[in-house]
């Protein structure tokens, strides 16, 4: 069970009446959110915001004519804008005991302005404006607050150039975010809701919309997903979250109305001509703010994703309430390839490469058949005995491309019966030895998928069919590189070397901006030269990481991919959760595929073949990170 206090914090109001000021406060209390109890910002649970109110007058018409209250976005009266008092902070986001500098301007010569921080309120003083009007001071965040964080208002009332009385609010942070979002249970305003509950595919495809409202207490809503799953377990649709704009297009997950503090999101679920007549099990949503903290929900009566935080039927949803059932007739028939022997039967180029000198294409075609929702995507692989690593190639309609190391594309026919083709490839220096085909995997539109795999090589399991059955002999598509290769993966420097692992600092606090980490070191790759490589941190909740390669913010700043020295920087979000960020591992890879993994035995479990940096010289934890004040 997770739970924590929320505060709400509705805007402040003051009235100048008979020269006594009066603070008006409207606060709604907070609930357990995972008791399904809970409501949102806005109503309390009667459908009315609490609201406590002194006057010392009956006329409030009177009062109304005498105060303009104001807060960010928000006006009240007809007033000359330039008129207008303005409130600034130098900050947004702070902790308690920590200063904040607040500025005024648009004020009456030499009058007093007097500030507050609410939703209880405590005095934080008064400042004088200048001459000009306009003021200045630097107060300190309670630290009191530490018992009561989450997003609080800095009001400031007094007397405006035109010598009318007026307030103004700034919302402000405050607190260390360790809070993960959080959903609306079912009747309030914005509980999760669905366009539909069942969809006909058989004449076209199918949208199913999802809005719903997420609240967060500090850092803001940032991402998410809804997951579902078919009865047969083959098709797995998805709908994305997002704070803001496409997630890809046709996609729609931007945030309808509020903020990331308070805001309505809507995400869509696609579901193409043909798809199977089958129930779409809802699996869960993953809900995660911008310093990733992550909560997720799930319906236990499909007991899929396993252990979660919050069953939904605890906020009072109903069980299967978020399920999906696909009515009509669909494709339920995966792709199917050419037999050998037919015109668009499978061939590659050759079975023997020598990459000593360079890098090598095999080439490959084959002819692929699915006569309802059609052909979408598939891959073909191989598999270098004794090695860990993958050769790996597509087979699609639209031309693809990582680089120059392979393409895929159709080259006659279309998705219900095409010939498509592509290249295989195998990096300069690649290891000798055989590469033995692993198999074929194939998706329709649909979602049916199925591999075909020579069993020679791997045991024929579910949703797989034997190759040879199609006439094709065992071993038939497998490649043999001859030439020397590179058996080596990268490797760092032992510390105390010119390019040993050196971070700008162990130590940083995130309560104020975003912090970064500046990295350095060497690394070395003894033929194919180094490719890419990633740092891990993991706090035990949180997980943080940086990429090291040649390009963009991770680049080589001295020496070649063979011998280089690289620069990278590991962010922390403004407001990461506070404590110890251990290094948990270095993973490393050249371009023939070698990859060499470096751990700290002090931190993690080091796997089979993985360095422990500590046998390198390196002190237990010397490269974790701490944050906090």
């Amino acid at each position: 069970m997770i739970t924590k206090k929320l505060l709400w914090v509705g805007s402040a109001a003051a009235a100048v009446v008979l020269g006594i000021t009066i603070a008006l406060i409207v606060v709604s209390g907070g609930t357990n959110r995972d008791s399904g109890s809970a409501t949102n910002a806005q109503p309390s649970q009667s459908g009315q915001a609490s609201t406590t109110t002194t006057t010392a007058s009956e006329d409030s018409s009177l009062a109304s004519q005498l105060v303009r209250s104001k807060s960010v976005g928000f006006s009240t009266g007809q007033t000359d804008a330039a008129q207008d008092p303005s409130l600034t902070l130098n900050k947004v986001w702070v902790q308690p005991g920590d200063p904040l500098e607040i500025g005024a301007t648009n004020l009456a010569p030499f009058s007093t302005v007097h500030l507050e921080i609410h939703s209880e309120v405590i005095d934080l003083g008064d400042v004088i404006a200048d001459d000009s009007g306009s003021a200045s001071t630097v107060v300190t965040i309670p630290a009191s607050l530490v018992n009561d964080q989450g997003i609080h208002m800095i009001v400031a009332n007094g007397i405006d150039s035109s010598g009318q009385p007026f307030e103004i609010t700034k919302q402000i942070r405050v607190g260390f975010d360790s809070e993960a979002p959080w959903l609306d249970p079912f009747g309030s305003p914005g509980r999760i809701a669905m366009s539909t509950n069942e969809i006909d595919t058989s004449a076209g495809s199918q949208t199913v919309t999802i809005t719903l409202g997420i609240h967060d207490d500090l850092s803001g809503f940032d991402t998410g997903q809804f997951n579902w799953i078919s009865e047969d377990g083959t098709i797995r649709p998805w709908a994305p979250l997002r704070n803001l704009g496409y997630c890809y297009p046709g996609a729609l997950c931007s945030i309808r109305s509020g903020d990331d503090i308070n805001g309505t999101y809507a995400a869509t679920v696609q579901f193409p001509i043909g798809g199977q007549q089958t129930k779409y099990t809802f699996m869960g949503l993953m809900l995660m703010d911008r310093v990733g903290n992550v909560r997720t929900y799930c319906d236990v009566q499909a007991n899929i994703m396993g252990p979660c935080d919050v069953n939904l039927t605890t906020l009072a949803y109903a069980a299967g309430s978020f399920d999906i059932t696909q009515t009509g007739a669909g494709d339920s028939t995966a792709p199917t390839i050419e037999p050998n022997g037919a015109s668009g039967a499978m061939s590659i180029s050759t079975n023997t490469i020598d990459t000593s000198s360079s890098a090598q294409n095999v080439m490959f075609s084959l002819g692929i058949q699915d006569p309802l929702s059609g052909f979408d995507s598939g891959s073909m692989s191989w598999h270098l005995v004794g090695s860990r690593g993958l050769i790996v190639t597509c087979i699609s309609k639209l031309m693809g491309s990582v680089g120059t190391e392979f393409f895929c594309k159709i080259d006659s026919g279309d998705e219900q019966n095409g010939s498509y083709s592509g290249a295989i490839h195998f990096p300069a220096y690649s290891p000798p030895g055989t590469y033995e085909f692993r198999g074929v995997t194939l998706r329709d539109k649909a979602g049916n998928y199925v591999s075909y795999v020579d069993p020679s090589h791997s045991a024929v399991a579910d949703h797989q069919l034997d190759f040879t059955t199609l006439g094709y002999a065992p071993g038939s598509f497998d490649i043999t590189q001859i030439g020397a290769g590179d058996l080596v993966g990268p490797w760092i420097d032992q510390f105390g070397s010119p390019g040993a692992i050196s971070l700008s600092t162990n130590r940083i606090d995130t309560s104020n901006s975003l912090q970064s980490v500046a990295i350095t070191l060497a690394v070395h790759d003894n033929l194919s030269g180094f490719k890419n490589g990633q740092f891990n941190w993991t706090n035990g909740d949180v997980s943080v990481s940086t990429c090291v390669f040649r390009g963009g913010s991770c680049d080589i700043t001295s020496g070649d991919q063979l011998n280089g020295t690289y620069a990278t920087a590991v962010r922390f979000a403004a407001n990461s959760p506070a404590g110890v960020y251990k290094f948990t591992r270095l993973t490393m890879f050249d371009y023939a595929g070698n990859n060499v993994g470096y751990c700290d035995s002090s931190n993690t479990s080091c796997f089979g073949g993985e360095i422990d940096i500590t046998t390198l010289g390196y002190a237990a934890g010397s490269l974790d990170i701490v944050n906090g004040p």
